[in-house]
């Protein structure tokens, strides 16, 4: 259930959004079609929101399914029995906010995938 301004923003028919995805639905797709994808390196990187950390951060307001955000999003672990999480507190926006950690995260899945 994303916020009205999300569900406007990602409308196929705004005309800022230039790609015309509907990117509601492909996020509803990609959950709904989880399955293992081989025994793969795979990270997925969480960010854990607190009160304090959601008035200060970029939103202005506790929306619903930010406190369970890093639980719900374990369910990306099904894809590789290597899947691991890493949970931060930066924000949504990891790459732009700590660009090192995601870096890190890649070299060590590639090395990872060398074995």
């Amino acid at each position: 259930n994303p916020p009205k301004e999300i569900v406007e923003a990602t409308d196929p028919s705004n005309p800022d959004n230039v790609e015309r995805r509907d990117y509601l639905q492909i996020e509803k797709d990609g959950w709904a079609g989880k399955k293992e994808i081989g025994d793969i390196p795979v990270t997925v990187i969480s960010n854990r929101f607190s009160k304090l950390e959601i008035e200060a951060a970029e939103f202005p307001e506790e929306r619903p399914g930010m406190r369970d955000n890093v639980q719900n999003q374990k369910g990306w672990l099904v894809l590789s029995p290597r899947a691991k999480q890493v949970v931060v507190t930066t924000g949504h926006a990891v790459e732009e906010k700590d660009p090192q950690l995601v870096i890190d995260q890649i070299v060590a899945a590639v090395k990872a995938s060398k074995g």
